[in-house]
């Protein structure tokens, strides 16, 4: 077989993981499997890193990297006691919040070595909460062939912000994404989080073309100010904010390739559900090329709702966390609040934009007297739908309903 062959058949047996007996066969299907075995590493320790945590003879091959940090912090006896999470035996580090397993020199020895490396996953595998240290961070971002960062469960540099004197060598980024844990104890956010996120965001915001981030560490007036003209694909998540600095549509106004937009925001207890665009802010069509949205607790005087482009595929309004994930699991769930949006909502909401192409529709709802006219409008105003997620929660009160007639409005898909 040629080898353009081989390597084909290669890429057909890796996701089964059938490859590695292959490249046992021979030399030769060895040293022509080599890049296709090895495109993705994945590294995880349990110690601090040596001058080599992977073999360099890898090194040519790796494409996509995750390191992951599986140190058992906390003894057995510390984590029965359900004390302070803070308070805990430091092997380490001498400070609870930062991370003493990712050494910045042997990073920025090895990365830039590994000539085909374009991402960087870094991922906390254990339960307790610390972060990346402001040195790894700017090894990290510096990497001058890679283009997607993901930072997973970490925090982001929560003691001292990213180093002004390392942004001139920060890569030109098409991604970074910070995905925190939702289940933290407080603080929810650090400052020097939010000042190492405004210098980032300062520095790619001309490159990247997906961003995740934190709402509680994302400083929307600084993102409000800046042009992004690549970026696709934005996700904010977290606890929504009570006063924000500027809403979240003057930082969407400044997007005009964007594509796919999830604001996976919750609600603590004691606050209202939040306008992403306020009735008082004015401004034209900000999302011309907008075909995902995802928008948890939407309120029904949110112009966002009255000005959705007609290019829209995808559409999920929802409760975060879902409403029947705070019934069913109260203890896990408590820091939060799902205030249920009732059929008659929705049906305000969703009767204000044209949306003919739409394909896939996830929503959340409470039944009320104007629950059949809801699903009447579905029925109508999407003829494309493929696709529907639908969450109908019954309060105590409101009684059985009819399930049958949910059902009939949907039988084509």
């Amino acid at each position: 077989l040629d080898s353009d062959i081989l390597i084909q058949i290669f890429e057909e047996l890796r996701p089964h993981q059938q490859l590695r007996a292959l490249s046992q066969s021979c030399q030769y299907v060895r040293a022509l499997s080599l890049p296709v075995l090895f495109r993705k590493c994945r590294v995880r320790t349990r110690n601090p890193m040596n001058s080599v945590f992977l073999p360099t003879s890898l090194w040519p091959y790796v494409q996509s990297l995750q390191l992951v940090d599986a140190c058992p912090r906390k003894t057995l006896e510390e984590r029965r006691s359900r004390t302070d999470p803070y308070m805990y035996s430091l092997r380490y580090s001498d400070d609870p919040l930062l991370c003493g397993l990712l050494d910045p020199e042997v990073l920025r020895r090895s990365l830039p070595a590994m000539p085909r490396l374009n991402s960087i996953s870094v991922r906390l595998e254990c339960r307790e909460v610390h972060g990346i240290r402001h040195d790894v961070a700017a090894v990290l971002l510096s990497v001058p062939q890679v283009r997607d960062v993901h930072i997973y469960l970490y925090l982001f540099c929560p003691r001292q912000p990213f180093p002004r004197d390392a942004l001139q060598d920060m890569s030109p980024l098409t991604s970074f994404r910070y995905e925190k844990n939702p289940f933290h104890y407080p603080p929810r956010y650090h400052p020097s989080e939010v000042e190492t996120i405004g210098l980032v965001v300062s520095q790619l915001h001309a490159t990247l073309e997906v961003l995740n981030l934190p709402i509680e560490a994302t400083p929307l007036d600084v993102m409000s100010r800046l042009d992004w003209p690549h970026l696709r694909h934005l996700t904010l998540y977290g606890d929504c904010p009570t006063r924000p600095s500027v809403p979240i549509i003057a930082v969407l106004s400044r997007m005009p390739m964007l594509r796919i937009l999830i604001l996976q925001l919750t609600i603590l207890p004691n606050m209202d559900r939040q306008c992403v665009w306020p009735p008082t802010w004015h401004m034209a069509d900000p999302l011309p090329e907008l075909e995902e949205l995802t928008v948890t607790h939407p309120h029904p005087e949110d112009l966002l709702f009255s000005n959705l482009p007609r290019t829209i595929r995808r559409l999920s309004l929802s409760c975060a966390p879902r409403y029947s994930l705070q019934t069913w699991h109260p203890d896990d769930y408590s820091r939060w609040m799902s205030p249920l949006p009732s059929a008659s909502e929705l049906l305000g909401i969703m009767s204000k934009s044209s949306l003919p192409h739409l394909a896939s529709l996830d929503i959340e709802y409470g039944p009320d007297t104007n629950e059949a006219r809801l699903l009447e409008y579905i029925s109508d105003a999407y003829p494309y739908l493929r696709s529907i997620e639908l969450h109908r929660i019954e309060a105590p009160l409101i009684g059985s309903g009819d399930t049958a007639m949910v059902s009939a409005y949907f039988h084509h898909l």
